[in-house]
């Protein structure tokens, strides 16, 4: 049974992460019957017909498509998302892929990474296509295509923002609280709170940041 290469199965988890209400309906890696006619990426290497042989003998699949609904409030979108993996291919960050076709263009690594109008059958105006380097080593690389980094990390006000809630909330008294931080010290900065829900509020906050792009209006918790 065929599987798909670790690079291209982070690529996915990237994009879920950064759009996790995103359609998955034109989603796929492994090629149907048309593909299997044909040289393709998405069929497996092992059994199918691929445009390289790697090293290994596993049967794998060296292609996704990813659908380009992406359903964002605002930034990302696909095209959005293709172009920062492409900034990382032009500059030399990135190594693992060798094509991407998207709204008929084609970026090839083999052309500098330069657009070109792609004349295939399937314009790819539904899903964004990636097909990946057969190098064992590029293969393997779960390192980070870049996406969480470029939409979701935090700015320098936010960690500010945190680290004087922290400091607000918290104080300097988190060593002192015993085991199970249900003992609220004498000279604590916020006596009607428990070190579990004062860092449950911070927590809660960073990810409010970290999905909508920006600090919250200020809103101090509910006292426990």
């Amino acid at each position: 049974m065929a599987i798909l290469i670790p690079c291209l199965d982070e690529l996915f988890a990237e994009f879920d992460t950064v759009a996790p209400d995103r359609d998955t309906a034109s989603d796929g890696w492994v090629g149907d019957s048309a593909h299997a006619d044909r040289t393709s990426d998405h069929n497996p290497d092992e059994s199918g017909a691929v445009p390289i042989h790697d090293a290994d003998s596993v049967d794998e699949v060296h292609a996704i498509d990813v659908d380009d609904t992406l359903r964002c409030d605002g930034d990302p979108s696909m095209e959005d998302c293709v172009q920062v993996i492409l900034k990382r291919c032009r500059d030399g960050r990135e190594h693992r892929l060798r094509y991407i076709i998207y709204e008929r263009r084609i970026w090839e690594q083999s052309n500098d990474w330069r657009e070109e109008y792609y004349s295939g059958s399937n314009a790819h105006d539904q899903h964004a296509h990636f097909s990946a380097s057969y190098d064992t080593d590029h293969e393997a690389s779960r390192a980070p295509w870049g996406l969480v980094e470029e939409f979701m990390a935090l700015s320098g006000d936010d960690k500010k923002w945190i680290e004087q809630t922290i400091q607000k909330y918290v104080g300097d008294v988190v060593d002192r609280w015993d085991a199970e931080g249900d003992r609220v010290p004498e000279n604590d900065p916020n006596p009607t709170m428990t070190v579990a829900a004062a860092l449950f509020y911070i927590g809660s906050m960073t990810s409010w940041i970290r999905n909508c792009g920006g600090l919250p209006v200020e809103s101090p918790p509910a006292a426990e």
